[in-house]
């Protein structure tokens, strides 16, 4: 998984985009518990859990 920081678009959402290059989760502010979910539903949840 890689994670990047849009720092010339500011803001507080999250964004996951698919191998693919679709959006698979988004939310307008940080909701980490939300990813977790999203990514348990498609079978990629973290090891260790996140703790929101």
């Amino acid at each position: 998984m890689t994670v990047l920081r849009l720092w010339n678009s500011p803001g507080r959402g999250l964004v996951a985009v698919r191998p693919d290059g679709h959006v698979g989760f988004r939310c307008g502010a940080a909701d980490p518990a939300g990813l977790t979910g999203w990514l348990s539903l498609i079978g990629a949840a973290p090891y260790p859990p996140v703790r929101p």
